[in-house]
């Protein structure tokens, strides 16, 4: 069991607590891809999720607010863009509109990282409104794109605050392991924290994805532990361990566009059809 500073981890203020829920009349849905450990998969999750629902017709953005830059290196085709300050420089005051790229995949945007932006995490917790400066600078954004996905570090730092406050939905990635469960419990508390202190009620946790899942005794123990704690707030689709997705990154592509009739990738499309 999930135990935190007031004890156990309930059901009920994760998932569907809030009155209000997301409100979609501004024609743009922010979705944060959020953990709170390395190697969950989570920059997997936001890139194949962005190819599966630009697949789709919808228009897409995805930010990268992890310093490692991963889904830049992605987007990019491998090649980071020098002559832009990305992410570091929207939150120290430049414009979303003018850091936003076009991407490899087709119908995707993003704006990268930055070379700079753990510098500019640092400088950011002297600023006035530190927490709500990504959330200001998609809100200039509205009726560009569709959908917004925010690839966020995996520890607890004001990139990821920043990346919880913008968004109207999280989802979750898990890996199977003691150590993933550990990082879930800290993160439901941060998300905690946000609703009650940065004003953000409505905040809704989308779901919980299973990631890189084999077949052994322990991901089968830890599906089981999550789904007997959370219920319907885990997500029915499982994505699993597979080699493609490392040949992928490698390609600089998202799994789903090189090898998209592979096992892993036809999970991505259904897990799209789940949450998007």
């Amino acid at each position: 069991m999930f135990r935190g500073p007031a004890g156990l981890w309930p059901f009920v203020p994760f998932g569907q607590s809030p009155a209000v829920l997301v409100d979609d009349s501004r024609g743009m849905k922010i979705l944060g891809v959020t953990a709170e450990k390395g190697g969950s998969g989570k920059s997997t999750l936001a890139l194949s999720l962005s190819a599966v629902a630009a697949a789709g017709g919808k228009r897409v953005l995805v930010v990268d607010a992890d310093p490692q830059q991963n889904s830049s290196l992605v987007l990019s085709g491998g090649a980071l863009p020098t002559d832009s300050a990305g992410l570091a420089g929207v939150l120290l005051g430049g414009t979303a509109d003018g850091a936003v790229l076009p991407a490899t995949v087709p119908g995707v945007s993003y704006i990268p990282a930055g070379a700079g932006l753990a510098d500019a995490a640092g400088v950011l917790l002297g600023e006035i409104g530190r927490e709500r400066r990504l959330a200001v600078a998609l809100s200039a954004l509205v009726g560009r794109f569709d959908l917004v996905l925010v690839d966020s570090p995996p520890t607890r730092s004001i990139l990821t605050v920043n990346a919880i406050v913008a968004a109207d939905e999280l989802l979750i990635p898990v890996s199977p392991g003691v150590w993933s469960l550990q990082g879930l419990g800290s993160l439901l508390g941060t998300v905690d924290q946000v609703r009650q202190y940065l004003n953000r009620p409505d905040l809704r946790v989308r779901g919980m994805v299973l990631s890189m899942v084999r077949r052994d005794k322990v991901s089968r123990e830890v599906e089981a532990q999550l789904r007997g704690e959370f219920g319907d707030l885990v997500c029915r689709t499982t994505i699993p361990h597979s080699v493609k997705v490392e040949e992928s990154h490698g390609r600089f592509r998202p799994v789903v566009t090189w090898s998209p009739k592979s096992a892993v990738s036809l999970a991505f499309e259904e897990l799209g059809k789940e949450v998007l």
